[in-house]
């Protein structure tokens, strides 16, 4: 999951879910996730500052997900 957006974001939703049946308002998820390929140094792969419940999965760009470097 961790190298997958689209699935970060829908287990994002699935938190939120799960916390607003126990009674909790304002669910908010965000996500610290590194990623490393082909032995380079790990890099966020997502803005941990963005609040995973507000986005929506579509074919739009994810402007959550940060760009890396070539």
């Amino acid at each position: 999951m961790a190298f997958q957006p689209d699935m970060l974001l829908e287990f994002a939703h699935y938190l939120e879910q799960q916390y607003r049946q126990q009674g909790y308002s304002d669910v908010e998820v965000r996500a610290e996730v590194y990623v490393s390929l082909n032995g380079r140094p790990a890099r966020l792969l997502v803005d941990p500052t963005v609040d995973l419940t507000q986005q929506h999965n579509s074919l739009a760009p994810k402007l959550w997900v940060l760009a890396g470097d070539t």
